[in-house]
């Protein structure tokens, strides 16, 4: 983890993951962080920035945090690896940093500290310079494909530089309850309860049905249903409410209403609780690995 999220009464989060507001709680916050801002996760304002404070041994550090959010309109935070999230009081989610990429940021961290800032401060996403042309169609060309649409997508997304809000328009819920991020990809619950996810998908663990490089946009979970199995011809659609949701490395679980548990993603060592022939679910669709009933 890079880096770790403090909202404005600087209560901290230990583990670098987001925190919630009480559901009491009628007012909103701003968002500070410390890290490395060469992540893109602290906005391109700070990306020369290292913050110190973000790792476990760094607790005797007297950490000064830096606001990366200034509004008061924050009701949840979170923290994925090389990008930031939030939840507003009106029910958006906006990110920035990388929420789509882990392979560069992890290649990235074992570059020198130089090259890390040149290849962030010129990394142009809208192709108005020559090497932000060039860098762009590369992210594009390693994202899966020569296809005109996939270059636009990754150039798009593969740095955001400054707080954008998700576009929501095209699915079924137009607010969120929650956000979870983990290792370029995240989670979001809307209010219906329908569980949505977005970003790099070559494990599964964006939970579509389907192995692909990368989901772009939010998109609703496949196989939270009872009728979930390998040899159907349809992937089943969510059956009841979600009203939690965990990402680990590469996998994710949901806590459905009725208190079940599915998780998705990789599998290779056992993350999911379920015997599996490979390092990945070929369906990539969420099974049920705990059936009581939570109380």
């Amino acid at each position: 983890m890079f880096f770790r999220l403090v909202l404005q009464d600087h209560r901290w989060s230990r583990q670098g993951v987001g925190l919630t507001l009480s559901p009491y709680a009628v007012r909103g916050m701003a968002i500070y962080a410390v890290g490395e801002g060469w992540t893109g996760a602290m906005t391109r304002k700070h990306v020369t920035e290292t913050v110190e404070g973000h790792f476990d041994e760094d607790d005797s550090i007297e950490a000064a945090p830096v606001m990366i959010y200034p509004k008061d309109d924050v009701q949840q935070a979170a923290a994925g690896w090389g990008f930031s999230a939030f939840l507003d009081t009106q029910g958006q989610v906006q990110v920035v940093g990388r929420p789509h990429d882990l392979m560069n940021l992890l290649r990235m961290n074992r570059m020198p500290e130089r090259v890390r800032l040149w290849a962030n401060q010129s990394l142009d996403p809208s192709d108005t310079t020559i090497v932000g042309s060039m860098i762009s169609r590369l992210i594009g060309f390693a994202s899966g494909g020569d296809e005109s649409e996939t270059w636009d997508a990754a150039r798009q997304y593969s740095l955001i530089h400054d707080w954008t809000k998700l576009d929501l328009s095209n699915i079924g819920d137009s607010q969120m309850t929650h956000v979870s991020c983990s290792a370029g990809f995240m989670a979001m619950i809307g209010t219906s309860g329908t569980l949505y996810l977005l970003g790099i998908n070559n494990r599964g663990q964006c939970g579509t049905g389907k192995i692909t490089n990368n989901v772009w946009t939010p998109h609703p979970i496949v196989g939270i249903s009872s009728s979930n199995n390998k040899t159907m011809s349809t992937e089943p659609e969510q059956e009841e409410p979600i009203v939690q949701v965990a990402l680990g490395f590469q996998q994710g679980y949901a806590l459905t209403k009725s208190g079940r548990i599915y998780g998705w993603g990789k599998a290779n060592r056992g993350q999911l609780a379920r015997d599996i022939d490979s390092d990945q679910d070929s369906m990539a669709g969420p099974n049920i690995f705990f059936g009581r009933a939570a109380q």
